[in-house]
Protein backbone atom coordinates (compact mmCIF):
# COMPACT_ATOMS: atom_id res chain seq x y z
CA UNK A 1 0.00 0.00 0.00
CA UNK A 2 1.41 3.43 -0.93
CA UNK A 3 2.42 5.93 1.73
CA UNK A 4 -0.17 8.44 0.49
CA UNK A 5 -2.95 5.87 0.82
CA UNK A 6 -1.88 4.93 4.35
CA UNK A 7 -1.67 8.61 5.21
CA UNK A 8 -5.17 9.32 3.92
CA UNK A 9 -6.52 6.36 5.89
CA UNK A 10 -4.93 7.74 9.06
CA UNK A 11 -6.46 11.14 8.39
CA UNK A 12 -9.89 9.59 7.79
CA UNK A 13 -9.70 8.07 11.27
CA UNK A 14 -8.58 11.23 13.06
CA UNK A 15 -10.78 12.36 15.98
CA UNK A 16 -12.76 15.59 15.88
CA UNK A 17 -10.81 16.81 18.91
CA UNK A 18 -8.18 19.36 19.83
CA UNK A 19 -4.57 18.36 19.59
CA UNK A 20 -1.27 18.51 17.75
CA UNK A 21 -0.39 16.77 14.46
CA UNK A 22 3.13 15.75 13.51
CA UNK A 23 4.17 15.26 9.88
CA UNK A 24 7.18 13.06 9.09
CA UNK A 25 9.15 12.40 5.93
CA UNK A 26 10.16 9.03 4.46
CA UNK A 27 13.12 8.84 6.85
CA UNK A 28 10.91 9.29 9.90
CA UNK A 29 12.19 12.82 10.54
CA UNK A 30 9.68 15.31 11.93
CA UNK A 31 9.30 18.04 9.31
CA UNK A 32 6.22 19.95 10.51
CA UNK A 33 4.18 20.31 13.71
CA UNK A 34 0.83 22.08 13.93
CA UNK A 35 -2.06 22.46 16.36
CA UNK A 36 -5.78 22.26 15.71
CA UNK A 37 -9.14 22.73 17.37
CA UNK A 38 -10.29 19.75 15.29
CA UNK A 39 -7.53 17.43 14.13
CA UNK A 40 -9.78 15.76 11.56
CA UNK A 41 -10.84 19.02 9.94
CA UNK A 42 -7.43 20.72 10.01
CA UNK A 43 -5.33 17.85 8.69
CA UNK A 44 -7.90 17.02 6.00
CA UNK A 45 -7.51 20.55 4.67
CA UNK A 46 -3.96 19.73 3.58
CA UNK A 47 -5.47 17.59 0.81
CA UNK A 48 -7.80 20.31 -0.45
CA UNK A 49 -7.51 22.62 -3.43
CA UNK A 50 -5.93 26.05 -3.77
CA UNK A 51 -3.05 25.22 -1.44
CA UNK A 52 -0.18 27.65 -1.05
CA UNK A 53 3.16 26.81 -2.66
CA UNK A 54 4.65 26.29 0.80
CA UNK A 55 1.93 23.80 1.74
CA UNK A 56 2.33 21.95 -1.56
CA UNK A 57 6.10 21.67 -0.93
CA UNK A 58 5.42 20.39 2.58
CA UNK A 59 2.89 17.75 1.54
CA UNK A 60 5.19 16.51 -1.22
CA UNK A 61 7.58 15.42 1.52
CA UNK A 62 5.07 14.04 4.05
CA UNK A 63 5.07 10.24 4.31
CA UNK A 64 3.62 9.68 7.77
CA UNK A 65 1.66 11.44 10.49
CA UNK A 66 1.12 11.14 14.23
CA UNK A 67 -0.99 13.15 16.63
CA UNK A 68 -1.40 13.97 20.31
CA UNK A 69 -4.74 14.85 21.87
CA UNK A 70 -5.10 17.72 24.33
CA UNK A 71 -8.07 18.69 26.52
CA UNK A 72 -8.35 22.17 24.98
CA UNK A 73 -7.09 24.16 22.01
CA UNK A 74 -5.08 26.44 24.30
CA UNK A 75 -3.15 23.44 25.62
CA UNK A 76 -2.66 22.28 22.02
CA UNK A 77 -0.97 25.64 21.38
CA UNK A 78 1.42 25.05 24.29
CA UNK A 79 2.19 21.53 23.13
CA UNK A 80 2.76 22.69 19.55
CA UNK A 81 5.21 25.38 20.59
CA UNK A 82 7.09 23.11 23.00
CA UNK A 83 7.50 20.39 20.34
CA UNK A 84 8.65 22.93 17.74
CA UNK A 85 11.12 24.21 20.36
CA UNK A 86 12.35 20.63 20.92
CA UNK A 87 12.49 19.24 17.36
CA UNK A 88 13.02 22.38 15.22
CA UNK A 89 11.15 20.98 12.14
CA UNK A 90 12.38 22.56 8.94
CA UNK A 91 8.92 23.56 7.68
CA UNK A 92 8.24 25.42 10.93
CA UNK A 93 11.19 27.68 10.26
CA UNK A 94 9.01 30.62 9.22
CA UNK A 95 7.19 30.42 12.55
CA UNK A 96 10.40 30.31 14.54
CA UNK A 97 11.96 33.24 12.71
CA UNK A 98 8.94 35.52 12.28
CA UNK A 99 9.23 38.28 14.88
CA UNK A 100 5.56 39.23 14.49
CA UNK A 101 4.44 36.16 16.46
CA UNK A 102 4.01 36.51 20.23
CA UNK A 103 6.45 35.00 22.73
CA UNK A 104 6.44 34.65 26.51
CA UNK A 105 9.00 36.92 28.12
CA UNK A 106 10.55 36.14 31.52
CA UNK A 107 12.42 39.24 32.64
CA UNK A 108 15.95 39.18 34.04
CA UNK A 109 15.21 40.44 37.56
CA UNK A 110 15.39 39.27 41.15
CA UNK A 111 11.67 38.46 40.90
CA UNK A 112 11.05 38.03 37.16
CA UNK A 113 7.84 39.18 35.52
CA UNK A 114 6.12 36.87 33.03
CA UNK A 115 4.11 38.35 30.16
CA UNK A 116 3.42 38.16 26.44
CA UNK A 117 5.40 40.26 23.99
CA UNK A 118 5.95 40.55 20.23
CA UNK A 119 9.33 42.25 20.61
CA UNK A 120 12.56 40.50 21.53
CA UNK A 121 15.30 42.64 23.02
CA UNK A 122 18.90 42.05 24.05
CA UNK A 123 18.08 42.69 27.71
CA UNK A 124 19.04 39.38 29.31
CA UNK A 125 15.43 38.20 29.49
CA UNK A 126 14.31 34.71 28.53
CA UNK A 127 11.92 34.30 25.59
CA UNK A 128 9.81 31.20 24.98
CA UNK A 129 7.93 30.65 21.76
CA UNK A 130 7.01 32.00 19.30
CA UNK A 131 3.34 31.02 19.44
CA UNK A 132 0.80 31.16 16.63
CA UNK A 133 -2.25 32.54 18.44
CA UNK A 134 -2.02 35.27 21.07
CA UNK A 135 -5.60 34.68 22.27
CA UNK A 136 -4.93 31.01 22.95
CA UNK A 137 -1.58 31.88 24.50
CA UNK A 138 -3.33 34.13 27.02
CA UNK A 139 -5.70 31.28 27.87
CA UNK A 140 -2.78 28.89 28.30
CA UNK A 141 -0.95 31.27 30.63
CA UNK A 142 -4.12 31.61 32.70
CA UNK A 143 -4.18 27.84 33.11
CA UNK A 144 -0.52 27.78 34.16
CA UNK A 145 -0.99 30.73 36.51
CA UNK A 146 -3.64 28.93 38.57
CA UNK A 147 -1.03 26.37 39.60
CA UNK A 148 2.09 28.53 39.47
CA UNK A 149 1.19 32.13 40.35
CA UNK A 150 3.57 34.72 38.95
CA UNK A 151 4.18 38.44 38.74
CA UNK A 152 3.02 40.03 35.47
CA UNK A 153 3.47 43.74 36.29
CA UNK A 154 6.22 45.60 34.42
CA UNK A 155 7.48 47.25 37.62
CA UNK A 156 7.06 46.17 41.23
CA UNK A 157 4.32 48.12 43.05
CA UNK A 158 4.53 49.25 46.68
CA UNK A 159 1.63 47.12 47.82
CA UNK A 160 0.00 43.84 46.85
CA UNK A 161 -2.53 44.09 44.03
CA UNK A 162 -5.71 42.23 43.10
CA UNK A 163 -3.75 39.33 41.60
CA UNK A 164 -2.37 38.52 45.05
CA UNK A 165 -5.86 38.44 46.54
CA UNK A 166 -6.95 36.16 43.68
CA UNK A 167 -3.96 33.88 44.44
CA UNK A 168 -2.52 34.51 40.97
CA UNK A 169 0.61 36.31 42.19
CA UNK A 170 2.72 35.52 45.28
CA UNK A 171 3.32 39.26 45.88
CA UNK A 172 7.12 39.52 45.87
CA UNK A 173 6.55 43.28 45.97
CA UNK A 174 5.70 43.03 49.70
CA UNK A 175 7.99 40.10 50.53
CA UNK A 176 5.27 37.44 50.64
CA UNK A 177 7.64 34.97 48.98
CA UNK A 178 11.39 34.37 49.13
CA UNK A 179 13.68 34.78 46.17
CA UNK A 180 14.35 31.02 46.19
CA UNK A 181 10.65 30.17 46.33
CA UNK A 182 9.85 32.49 43.44
CA UNK A 183 12.78 31.16 41.39
CA UNK A 184 11.29 27.67 41.74
CA UNK A 185 7.95 28.92 40.38
CA UNK A 186 9.68 30.48 37.36
CA UNK A 187 11.60 27.25 36.74
CA UNK A 188 8.35 25.28 36.85
CA UNK A 189 6.68 27.65 34.37
CA UNK A 190 9.64 27.32 32.01
CA UNK A 191 9.44 23.52 32.15
CA UNK A 192 5.75 23.60 31.20
CA UNK A 193 6.34 26.00 28.31
CA UNK A 194 9.23 23.87 27.04
CA UNK A 195 7.08 20.73 27.08
CA UNK A 196 8.91 19.11 29.99
CA UNK A 197 5.87 18.55 32.18
CA UNK A 198 6.71 14.88 32.71
CA UNK A 199 10.00 15.92 34.35
CA UNK A 200 8.17 18.50 36.42
CA UNK A 201 5.51 16.00 37.57
CA UNK A 202 8.24 13.58 38.64
CA UNK A 203 10.00 16.28 40.65
CA UNK A 204 6.77 17.48 42.26
CA UNK A 205 5.83 13.90 43.15
CA UNK A 206 9.12 13.49 45.01
CA UNK A 207 8.51 16.77 46.80
CA UNK A 208 4.98 15.65 47.68
CA UNK A 209 6.34 12.56 49.45
CA UNK A 210 8.80 14.68 51.44
CA UNK A 211 6.12 17.18 52.49
CA UNK A 212 3.76 14.37 53.51
CA UNK A 213 6.46 12.66 55.56
CA UNK A 214 7.15 15.97 57.29
CA UNK A 215 3.38 16.29 57.96
CA UNK A 216 3.32 19.57 56.04
CA UNK A 217 -0.14 18.68 54.82
CA UNK A 218 -1.15 22.12 53.51
CA UNK A 219 1.95 22.31 51.32
CA UNK A 220 1.45 18.69 50.25
CA UNK A 221 -2.14 19.42 49.19
CA UNK A 222 -0.97 22.36 47.08
CA UNK A 223 1.64 20.21 45.34
CA UNK A 224 -0.97 17.49 44.75
CA UNK A 225 -3.22 20.04 43.05
CA UNK A 226 -0.32 21.16 40.84
CA UNK A 227 0.37 17.56 39.81
CA UNK A 228 -3.30 17.00 38.96
CA UNK A 229 -3.42 20.19 36.88
CA UNK A 230 -0.31 19.17 34.97
CA UNK A 231 -1.48 15.63 34.36
CA UNK A 232 -3.43 16.20 31.17
CA UNK A 233 -0.64 18.25 29.62
CA UNK A 234 1.96 15.68 30.61
CA UNK A 235 -0.01 12.86 29.03
CA UNK A 236 -0.27 14.86 25.79
CA UNK A 237 3.47 15.51 25.71
CA UNK A 238 4.64 11.89 25.84
CA UNK A 239 7.32 11.05 23.31
CA UNK A 240 6.72 9.59 19.87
Amino acid sequence: MSNIKVLKEKIANLPDSAGVYIFKDSQGEIIYIGKAKSLKSRVSSYFGRDLSSKTVALMTNVSDMEYRLTPTESLALLLEASLVYQYQPRYNVSLRDDKSFPSVKITHEEFPAVYITRKKEADGAGYLGPYTDVKLLRQALKIIRRSFPFRSCRSLPREACLYYRLKLCPAPCVAKISREGYAKIIENISLVLKGKTADLIKRLSEELVLRSQAQAFEEAAKIRDQINALGSIGQSQTGF
